[in-house]
């Protein structure tokens, strides 16, 4: 057929089917026929390891094409059931693909699905008959994992609770913080924040659509509950905000603070220059921006009009702007940046009612006695990171004033003794101070990284100014005095397993089968599932993609069964070759109980003739093959030049890849040959060409 391979997938197959079968080689190198298969599919051009399912899919396929009896292929419509008898529409699906379709690879190794989707929105069924040339089955293995996750309240009474949250192997992070919920109590999963914590400060927050997968069994995921707070209460004025120029006319409060800036800057330029450095820290572009009305000193490299960008971002009634969600950024979350120049330091967490979480970081300071205050990489004082980050919620804008008070709740609970109950917002800085960190939690988001400093602290006099934007956020951090008497570190450490680690483990264990059989295989794939958000089907009737359910069955079978064993697991973060064994029968596999269609379940009888074999990991691996001989009814172990006779009882390992079955009782006679008829023809040849070669001497 020209419209496939041109006939040479087709001729290059049967001159190495007559080489094996004419008796006349011991080896026989597939040389041309390799060539003509690189011709047409690259890949298996070279001398790599290809996919041995790949390989005869690809052959299938090719051999197909090429001996098409379809010259002229008519444009054909998917059909479905629309509430018709199935033995109607699969009768007229099988009809319209041989319409396009007729060769002996349909004749003898294609069978036919059912495929039946249901909208979870309109309960609409979408059923449809499709030609399969082999089945591509799973492991059923255990799907789901328990993965251990540390609770911290928002009110931060009681100790941190570990739960088990049983989770998909394959699911996402929102499945993950919708069990947390449900094992916590929590009203709704987003009102929870999921955190890789490392060296006490939250490394990453895993985004809801992560896999799962991402999350290493040496992480420690904690489950943060987000509070809701009034955005209202801490509402700050609109203030319509200009550039200083020249021409401008400010007040005299303005130019007080414009000069105490200056002074500052001048002064940092000072002991740079001290320290024989030239640059300027904190002086951007030359020029600053202040409040007119107020004289508030803002970044240099902020638009202006901050209000306008705070009220686009939380919207009407709070709602927070598509890239302030904790979706963005492949997975990496507002708290999960490593530097400040990075794009992560500029996204806040949303939190319930419009605000906007950051993470607080605790913090213990002791003084460097070597300390040289002329030199510009030592430090006066030594920081370290103590105990457990926090989540703190703000509002989209917060003055410092609300900051403290913010801070002070979530930190109270975490105090010792008396302090926990008697220490007040006012009374705070003799035991801790505030200071203001990036969004990684690791440094100073103040001043530049050059200047190596630890966090700035929130000064009384910032209590008036705003301190945090969301469309800029920063991080904060509670700095100790004495945290060996203020910080409670007992209650930081000792976390509370629940049951639920115990129960969901040994639930898991107990789904897990020391041995798998074949037909558990087609069972897994008959089995009815959810599709993935990444697989959501269209519906129709509701004009939108939807995750339905779905279910296969075997409708029309083949004469020849070929089962593909799917040992090799991909997924977007791992991948791993499943070693498990499965059983299968060498003879009598039964395929009528996964088939829906009375009048083939009455002749679904297979017996077993051949198996690919895939030994090694995925770096690298060896095929080989065992086969039976239909002559003699022997098996052969096939190892690239190597053949030997192996008994039957070797032939079923662990190693098994691809099975191949053909039916007892054939329906398509076209194509039935008995060994003794085949053996007559072989014979017949052989003598036709001893006695061409005869006729030539």
């Amino acid at each position: 057929n020209p419209l496939g391979w041109h006939g040479r997938i087709a001729d290059e197959y049967g001159a190495l089917l007559k080489q094996l079968w004419s008796g006349k080689y011991r080896v026989v190198s597939p040389d041309k026929f390799k060539r003509v298969l690189g011709e047409f599919q690259p890949r298996f051009s070279g001398y790599q390891q290809q996919d041995s399912s790949e390989l005869l899919s690809f052959l299938l396929d090719g051999l197909h094409e090429d001996l098409n009896q379809v010259r002229k292929k008519p444009a054909t419509q998917s059909v479905e059931s629309d509430g018709r008898p199935d033995a109607e529409v699969a009768l007229e699906a099988w009809n319209v693909h041989l319409k396009r379709n007729q060769s002996i690879i349909v004749d003898s190794l294609q069978g036919q699905l059912k495929s039946k989707l249901v909208c979870p929105e309109c309960d609409r069924v979408s059923i449809t008959f499709d030609p399969f040339m082999f089945l591509s089955v799973p492991m059923p293995m255990v799907k789901d994992r328990v993965q251990k996750v540390t609770f911290i309240s928002d009110d931060g009474q009681g100790v941190p609770v570990v739960y088990g949250a049983i989770v998909p192997k394959l699911g996402v992070v929102s499945d993950l913080k919708a069990s947390v919920a449900a094992l916590a109590g929590v009203a709704s999963p987003d009102h929870i924040v999921l955190a890789d914590v490392f060296g006490s400060r939250m490394y990453r927050v895993l985004s809801g659509k992560s896999p799962v997968a991402q999350i290493r069994d040496t992480d420690d995921i904690f489950a943060y509950e987000l509070g809701t707070i009034d955005v209202s209460k801490y509402a700050v004025p609109n203030k319509r905000k200009t550039c200083q120029t020249a021409e401008d006319a400010v007040d005299a409060d303005a130019d007080a603070k414009m000069q105490e800036h200056k002074e500052r800057e001048a002064k940092q330029a000072a002991d740079a220059a001290d320290a024989d450095d030239d640059a300027e820290p904190g002086v951007s572009d030359g020029y600053v921006k202040v409040d007119v009305e107020e004289g508030e000193i803002v970044d240099a490299d902020d638009d202006g009009d901050d209000d306008d960008d705070d009220e686009e971002m939380a919207g009407e009634g709070g709602e927070a702007a598509a890239d302030s969600s904790d979706d963005d950024l492949d997975g990496y979350g507002p708290m999960a940046l490593v530097s400040t120049s990075s794009a992560y330091s500029r996204k806040a967490y949303q939190a319930p009612n419009g605000a906007y979480a950051v993470q607080l970081v605790m913090q213990s300071a002791r003084p460097n006695p070597r300390h040289n205050p002329h030199d510009r990489y030592s430090r006066a004082v030594y920081v370290d990171k103590i105990g457990l980050p926090l989540a703190l919620v703000l509002p989209p804008k917060a003055i410092g004033r609300h900051v403290r008070e913010l801070v002070h709740e979530k930190v109270k609970p975490w105090l010792q003794g008396e302090l926990r109950e008697t220490l007040t917002v006012e009374e705070a800085s003799s035991v801790y101070d505030i200071v203001v960190l990036d969004m990684a939690g690791r440094s100073c988001d103040r001043c530049p990284m050059s200047q190596y400093c630890d966090g700035c602290v929130l000064g009384e006099d910032e209590d008036d100014k705003v301190v945090f934007r969301a469309k800029k956020p920063c991080a904060f951090g509670v700095r100790f005095h004495d945290p060996e008497q203020e910080y409670d570190h007992e209650r930081a450490k000792e976390a509370e397993e629940h049951e639920s680690v115990a129960e969901n483990e040994r639930v898991l264990k107990s789904q897990v089968k020391s041995e798998i059989d074949v037909q558990d295989c087609i069972r897994a794939f008959t089995q009815e599932e959810k599709l993935s958000e990444e697989d959501a089907w269209y519906c129709r009737q509701c004009k939108d993609h939807v995750q339905a359910t779905k279910k296969f069955d075997l409708y029309k079978l083949p004469d020849v069964f070929i089962c593909h064993l799917k040992r090799f697991a991909y997924t977007k973060v791992s991948r791993e070759k499943i070693g498990t064994y499965v059983e299968f029968p060498l003879e009598g596999l039964d395929l009528a109980p996964f088939c829906v269609n009375a009048d083939e379940t009455g002749d679904a009888v297979y017996d077993c003739f051949a198996i690919s074999n895939h030994f090694g990991g995925l770096g690298g691996g060896h095929y080989t093959a065992y086969a039976k001989n239909f002559l003699n009814n022997k098996w052969y172990n096939l190892d690239d030049s190597h053949v030997s006779e192996v008994d039957e009882s070797r032939v079923k390992t662990s190693a098994a890849y691809v099975l191949f079955y053909v039916r007892r009782n054939r329906r398509n006679r076209k194509y039935r040959i008995s060994p003794e008829e085949a053996a007559k023809i072989l014979e017949q040849r052989r003598q036709a060409e001893q006695a061409a070669a005869a006729k030539k001497e």
